[in-house]
């Protein structure tokens, strides 16, 4: 999963009250989530997420993992979203998002 070291990266940042913020947060994530190198290999995981204080769990999975799991649930011609708003059609680019999370819609 391509997103999982931003999402394990330090950010720096001159505001003071951000700076603790990011710190207590890669502080908390690390032990929460201590297999983080096999994350990387794997289809989906469930990490405790930063953006929740590290208190929730978040299921993250690769893009084409997701298709399938819709397809089985009979779900057909699905538009994948990405966070700018655009739709992503290019297989390669759905093999290693960009984004963080991507938006999956059932067209018509």
């Amino acid at each position: 999963m391509s997103f999982i070291d931003r999402v394990f990266t330090f950010r720096r940042t001159k505001d003071p009250l951000n700076l603790f913020k990011n710190v207590r947060l890669f502080v908390l994530l690390r032990p929460m989530n201590k297999d983080i190198k096999n994350l990387k290999e794997k289809s989906y995981v469930k990490i405790n997420d930063p953006s929740h204080n590290c208190k929730e769990l978040a299921y993250y999975v690769r893009p084409g993992d997701q298709i399938k799991q819709l397809i089985d649930l009979g779900f057909k011609r699905i538009a994948v979203i990405s966070l700018k708003g655009n739709e992503i059609k290019n297989k390669n680019r759905l093999d290693s998002p960009l984004d963080v999370w991507l938006y999956y819609f059932r067209q018509t």
